[in-house]
C-alpha cells in the first residue's frame, strides 16, 4: 500500500478492489471535505446494480456523529423520487479504517454543475425539467417538515434518467414554516440570512431562493449577481444588483424574478408552486404572473469565478466539481461571511425571517428603560438640588438630553422591514413613556 502523508485520512489510502464488508470498490467518484465517493458492488447471487460508498472520514466527536445520525435520518425517512435514497449506513470498526462511517446510496451519474460546465447553459424545457424535479423533491422534504438549507447545482444530481437532491448534511426540521439550520453555501445563501448567527431560525423559502439561483445558473450557466468571487456577489445580492442576462426566456425569466429571487422570504413561491409553473412551462404552457415587487435595476455584468473552500459533511454522490463551473458556485466560511455583511453595511435590504415575538420585546423593553430612566434622573436631580424649579430645569435638560439621542438613534436602527419596530410607533412609545412617568412624578 502507498504510504500517505502526514495527517492524510486513511480513507484516501482505499483502491478498487477493497473490500469493506460485503462491498468492494470499483473506482474512485470524488473527494469531499469530510470524506470520499466511491462506486461499490455488493457480493450477492442478484445482479444487483452499483451504489455510492460515501466513506466519511474518523469521526472522534460526537457532534459530528449526530450530524451524521441526522443526515441518514433524512435520507431513510423522506421518501421521494426526486429525493436521493440511503440504502444502508454502517461503522468500520478495524484498522485501519475504525471510525469511519460508511453511507450507502443512490450512484448519481453526474451533477448539474457538471452537466452546465460539460454543455453549457441548458435549453428552457431541459432546464425548466431539472429543476421541477427538483422543486418537487424539495416540497416534498417541506411536506415532511425539514429545510435542506443547501439547494445548489453541486447537489443536483442525475441518477438514472431522473434529477434527485442530495447532500442533507445541513437539513433542519422545521417548526412551523422555520428551522434552525447553520448557513451553508454564500453564493446561495438568500439576503435575510446576511446578519444572522449560525443556528438562527430560517424560513423554507430560504431553500426557494437557492432554487432560484440554482435555476438561473442551469438556465444561463451564470449566477444572477455579478462579482468575482462569492463575497461579492452576496453583497450584490444584499444591494438588489442583478447581472445583465441577455436571452433569458421570459417564462423562467418570470419564475426566478417573481417567485423566487424576492427580496421579502414571505413573497416568494412555495416548491410547490416553483414545480407547477416549471413543469407548465417544460410542457410549453405559459406560467401565470406572481405579484411582486419589481425587479432591481440590472448592474453590468461580471464574469463569476469559482473560490474553493470547505463544505459541511455531505452524503452526496456527486462526481468530483470541475476546475472552472459555470457561476462558481462555492462556499466559504463563517467568518469570511461575516467580512462580507460588514462590507456592505447598511445596504443590506434584508427582510426578517425571525420569530414574530421579537419585535415586541424589542418595543417592551425600550418602554422599561424609559421609565426606569426617568425616576432614576428625578431622584439624581432631588438629590442634587434643594429647589423645585431648580429641579424641574435639571430634570427636563437631562431628561431631553438623553432621551432625544436615544430616540433617534432607535429610528436610525430601524429599517420598516418587520424585523424591528416601526420607527414611528418606537419613538411615540418612548415619548409617551417619558410623559407619563414625568406626570406620575409632579402628582
Amino acid at each position: 500500500m502507498t504510504e500517505l502523508p502526514p495527517g492524510a485520512s486513511p480513507v484516501d489510502a482505499i483502491q478498487p478492489g477493497t473490500r469493506l464488508r460485503e462491498w468492494e470498490i470499483v473506482r474512485f467518484v470524488g473527494r469531499g471535505s469530510y470524506g470520499v465517493v466511491f462506486e461499490a458492488r455488493r457480493s450477492s447471487w442478484l445482479d444487483e446494480p452499483p451504489q455510492a460508498l460515501k466513506i466519511f472520514d474518523p469521526i472522534i466527536s460526537s457532534a459530528a456523529r449526530s450530524a451524521l445520525l441526522g443526515e441518514f435520518s433524512t435520507l431513510t425517512d423522506v421518501r421521494h423520487p426526486h429525493l436521493l435514497t440511503g440504502v444502508d449506513a454502517f461503522d468500520l470498526v478495524e484498522p485501519p479504517y475504525a471510525g469511519c462511517v460508511v453511507f450507502v446510496l443512490e450512484l448519481a451519474d453526474e451533477d448539474l454543475s457538471h452537466r452546465v460546465a460539460r454543455t453549457g447553459a441548458l435549453a428552457p424545457d431541459e432546464a425548466a425539467a431539472v429543476v421541477a424535479d427538483v422543486a418537487e423533491g424539495l416540497a416534498a422534504l417541506h411536506a415532511e417538515g425539514r429545510i435542506h438549507g443547501d439547494v445548489k447545482p453541486e447537489n443536483i444530481l442525475r441518477v438514472g434518467d431522473r434529477w434527485v437532491l442530495g447532500d442533507f448534511g445541513v437539513t433542519s426540521v422545521l417548526e412551523g414554516s422555520y428551522a434552525v439550520t447553520h448557513a451553508a453555501t454564500i453564493d446561495y445563501r438568500p439576503p435575510e440570512a446576511a446578519h444572522a448567527e449560525n443556528g438562527t431560525r430560517q424560513h423554507r423559502s430560504a431553500d426557494v431562493w437557492a432554487l432560484g439561483v440554482s435555476l438561473h445558473v442551469a438556465a444561463t450557466g451564470r449566477h444572477p449577481f455579478p462579482g468575482p468571487d462569492p463575497m461579492m456577489r452576496y453583497a450584490a445580492a444584499l444591494r438588489g444588483e442583478r447581472a445583465v442576462v441577455t436571452g433569458l426566456d421570459p417564462g423562467l425569466a418570470s419564475i426566478i424574478d417573481d417567485g423566487c429571487l424576492v427580496a421579502d422570504p414571505h413573497r416568494r413561491l412555495a416548491a410547490a408552486e416553483v414545480a407547477a409553473r416549471l413543469r407548465d412551462l417544460a410542457r410549453g404552457v405559459a406560467p401565470p404572473s406572481h405579484p411582486s415587487s419589481p425587479p432591481p435595476a440590472p448592474a453590468p455584468p461580471v464574469s463569476p469565478a469559482r473560490s474553493s473552500t470547505s463544505a459541511p459533511p455531505s452524503a452526496s454522490a456527486s462526481l468530483p466539481a470541475p476546475d472552472s463551473p459555470p457561476g462558481a458556485p462555492a462556499s466559504v466560511s463563517q467568518p469570511a461571511v461575516r467580512a462580507a455583511d460588514a462590507a456592505v453595511g447598511d445596504t443590506a435590504a434584508a427582510a426578517s425571517s425571525g420569530p414574530g415575538w421579537r419585535p415586541w420585546l424589542v418595543l417592551a423593553l425600550a418602554v422599561v428603560a424609559t421609565a426606569v430612566l426617568t425616576q432614576v434622573v428625578a431622584v439624581a436631580c432631588g438629590a442634587v438640588l434643594t429647589g423645585v424649579a431648580a429641579r424641574r430645569v435639571a430634570y427636563a435638560t437631562v431628561s431631553v438630553g438623553l432621551l432625544v439621542p436615544t430616540t433617534l438613534w432607535f429610528v436610525r436602527r430601524t429599517d420598516g422591514s418587520g424585523a424591528r419596530p416601526a420607527p414611528i410607533l418606537l419613538a411615540g412609545c418612548v415619548a409617551a413613556t417619558w410623559l407619563i412617568a414625568t406626570v406620575a412624578l409632579v402628582v
